[in-house]
């Protein structure tokens, strides 16, 4: 499953890499409180959202969903099934690689059976190699538009449901 994840997220990367560099471009422009101005998730998740939708027709992958509540009444960002299993992606944006932001979604309940990926985007300060993160193990990472980061980990423990 890992490989299926990282070669859609390559793929995504490259065959959307247009419309991801004029998100990016737009969405620099906003910010949120603090000194963060990383307001780009919401492109992140509805460009790979569509590019799943893509790969459904295709027959790659079925039943894609977005923010969809879940049988234990918690949403997430992205769900879809392939290879018989249910994948579950969370994408997060942070800034300098500054992991930590992350690790209250890695602790978070998952629906049993499913397997958990973090998509996770930084900044051009963060490192090129993935930071690590408690509970997770890396599955890839690439350098985007103008060296953004893009880092793709697995949940390596699935907490059942709650």
């Amino acid at each position: 499953m890992d490989e299926l994840l990282k070669r859609l997220v390559s793929r995504f990367l490259q065959d959307d890499k247009d419309w991801l560099t004029k998100a990016f471009k737009r969405t620099d422009r906003i910010f949120r409180t603090g000194r963060s101005r990383y307001g780009f998730e919401w492109a992140i998740q509805t460009g790979f959202a569509n590019f799943l939708l893509d790969c459904q027709l295709e027959q790659e992958l079925f039943d894609v969903k977005v923010g969809e509540q879940e049988e234990n009444n918690k949403k997430y960002d992205i769900s879809f099934v392939a290879v018989e299993k249910k994948i579950i992606v969370e994408i997060k944006t942070i800034y300098g690689g500054s992991i930590s932001y992350v690790k209250s979604d890695v602790q978070k309940p998952f629906p049993n059976g499913s397997i958990p990926f973090f998509l996770v985007f930084s900044d051009p300060t963060a490192p090129l190699e993935a930071p690590l993160l408690s509970g997770a193990t890396v599955v890839g990472a690439w350098p985007t538009y103008e060296e953004f980061r893009c880092y793709l980990y697995k949940k390596t423990l699935n907490n059942p449901q709650k």
